[in-house]
Order: C-alpha cells, then structure tokens, then sequence
C-alpha cells in the first residue's frame, strides 16, 4: 500500500438527481445494495462509497460488502481478506457524503444551514461553554461547524449523538482553514470544516496525530 493511500482521506459528495449522483447510481451500486436499501440518499451515499473504495484500492466493487458494527458505524470488509479502510457515511436532505481512509478512525458529516432555527437554545443543551460562546458571537455558519464537527468526531468514534451533545468543549477555538489537531480524552485528532455556497456545512475528523491529504472523488465539489 502506498505511503500516499496510507495518509489521505478520501472523500465524495454528491446530491440526489444530479449528474454526478446519477452517475454513481448507474455505475457502482450492486444488486445486494439495491435489495438492502430503499431510501434514495442512502443508496447514493452507497454508490459514492463503491466508488471511492474502487478509485482508492483499485479494486472490482464487488470485492467489498458494507456492513456495520454493533454499535451501528458503518464498516466495510474485503472479500479478499484485504486490509479494509474506515469509513463514515452522512446524508442531509438531498445531499450524501462519504469518506474512507487507511490512516486511522475517520468520520464526517454534512448538514443543510437552517438559519432560522433557535441555535443557541440548541447550543445550550449540546455544546461546552466556550462553543456557545462562539455561537453568540458568530452565529448561524459558527453553529453548524462546531456541530458538524462534533458529529464527525463522534461517528469516527461510533459512539452515537451522546457525544456529540455532550456539553464538553470539544472544537472550540475559532475559525480555521485546512486540518488543525486537537486533543480529545489524551488522543490526537486531526479535524476539518468547510462551509460550502450550497448552504452546506461540511466537516471531517481523524483519530491521529499526522495532518492527512484530502482526496476528492470524482472532483472536489
């Protein structure tokens, strides 16, 4: 496996009916895929994970099957008894997401910016003091990343919404461009967000210390 596989993140994200979604329906679901799920941003976050693993192992799409674990994170396993990614899937209301690496435990989540909700009520009974301070000061787009942020976290972990709304600070310090790492319960972590112009925020975290590369399939959106 290549040093360069090893680092990176691999991610897709594509909306339900688009081009690029239709595609990936057309070209990488499997007929267990298509029996076992019916919603439609869950059979595209399926399509966009085959595709992902396909671009990023070089590998037929049937060699993987996705499973989950007890808890209910999202796994994938090689028929070939291949060393197999992590991987974490989100989807909110037309929008699906996926992301997979070698590099340790990943977890992303996208959310739709519904300004108009009480967002510091929702702050207050989810988020640290110094997270709801920022929202206060920030607003709206400050909100949506530390809660994106907190889920991607949590779904790397597969602990489910407790952690997320836990009222610890976890990813309070501010606005920040690419990876910054912090520290949660004595492991590193390594954590993104983007604000997207479709009113979408977008958030990754990876348990580990080293600041991996973004790897965007089919293309950076």
């Amino acid at each position: 496996m290549s040093r360069a596989l090893v680092k990176s993140i691999h991610l897709a994200l594509a909306k339900v009916g688009s081009a690029a979604g239709e595609d990936a329906l057309s070209r990488w679901l499997t007929k267990d895929d298509r029996l076992s799920v019916k919603r439609a941003d869950s059979l595209l976050c399926r399509a966009l994970l085959r595709g992902v693993l396909v671009s990023a192992t070089q590998s037929a799409p049937e060699r993987w099957r996705i499973a989950k674990t007890s808890a209910g994170k999202p796994m994938v396993v090689n028929a070939d008894g291949a060393t197999a990614p992590s991987v974490s899937i989100s989807h909110s209301g037309e929008w699906s997401a996926c992301a997979l690496s070698f590099a340790g435990d990943v977890g992303i989540d996208i959310e739709r910016m519904r300004c108009d909700r009480n967002l510091s009520g929702i702050a207050r009974r989810a988020f640290g003091p110094l997270e709801c301070a920022e929202v206060e000061a920030e607003g709206c787009v400050r909100f949506y990343a530390i809660w994106t942020l907190r889920e991607a976290i949590a779904k790397a972990l597969g602990t489910g919404l407790a952690m997320a709304a836990d009222r610890k600070d976890r990813v309070a310090g501010g606005t920040h461009s690419g990876f910054r790492q912090v520290t949660l319960e004595d492991d590193a972590w390594q954590i993104m967000q983007e604000t997207l112009g479709s009113g979408l925020s977008l958030a990754v975290a990876l348990r580990g210390s080293a600041e991996p590369a973004l790897q965007w399939w089919p293309a950076e959106p």
